[in-house]
């Protein structure tokens, strides 16, 4: 069935540019999942364009690189000096799948109104995946959390991945990282956190978590 049902889900205007967030399903009544597009609208000659947070696919590949699954606002940030702060959100790149989770943010430039904020080398940062029920991975899961970390007046991106896996001779093989996103150039690029700062953010990040890896370590 073809989507008939499409409504406002946020309007956010600054100076002269709308930020639309537009959601569509099936019909009004539907069950399911709904999805998300985002534009920028230009208040003074009325032109819309279309924010893509994904590489572009074929055109008759399915779902379109503009389409935002699960989408959920965090919170507004200042990664760096700018006019307006950025609207950081998550999505997925499907429902009722192994999906990948991503973070993703709103910037405003004054030349283009609003558009996707470039983390390192791509539009999105892919948090974790979902694991494949046949494969090797026996949880895959992640934490993050946005504030000034280093007390330069700008915030940061602190991220933990704990991934587990299980090898040929069914021992468990534990991969557990954490990266500070901060701005450079425009840009939110991902050195490692030093060792001796590790111990404090995983801490900060474990504080309000539930997860079994996080209440093992309390």
């Amino acid at each position: 069935m073809p989507t008939q049902y499409k409504y406002v889900q946020k309007i956010g205007v600054f100076r002269t540019a709308a930020l639309v967030i537009l959601g569509y399903k099936e019909t009004k009544e539907s069950p399911g999942y709904d999805y998300f597009n985002a534009y920028s609208y230009d208040l003074r000659d009325g032109l819309k364009r279309p924010i893509s947070f994904e590489l572009p696919r074929p055109a008759n590949v399915w779902p379109r690189s503009d389409v935002l699954w699960m989408f959920n606002l965090i919170k507004f940030a200042h990664f760096e000096q700018s006019a307006a702060p950025d609207l950081v959100f998550t999505y997925d790149g499907c429902t009722e799948c192994e999906a990948d989770h991503f973070l993703a943010a709103f910037k405003y430039d004054s030349n283009k109104g609003w558009t996707a904020r470039q983390w390192d080398k791509d539009t999105s940062l892919l948090l974790m995946y979902d694991p494949e029920p046949d494969g090797d991975a026996l949880s895959c899961d992640y934490l993050f959390k946005i504030k000034d970390w280093n007390g330069d007046g700008f915030d940061e991106v602190a991220v933990r991945r704990r991934k587990v896996t299980q090898d040929i001779k069914h021992k468990q093989v534990v991969d557990d990282s954490t990266m500070l996103y901060k701005a450079e150039d425009g840009t939110l690029v991902g050195p490692y956190v030093y060792s001796n700062e590790r111990m404090a953010i995983n801490a900060e990040l474990c504080r309000d978590s539930t997860l079994d890896f996080c209440r093992q370590q309390k």
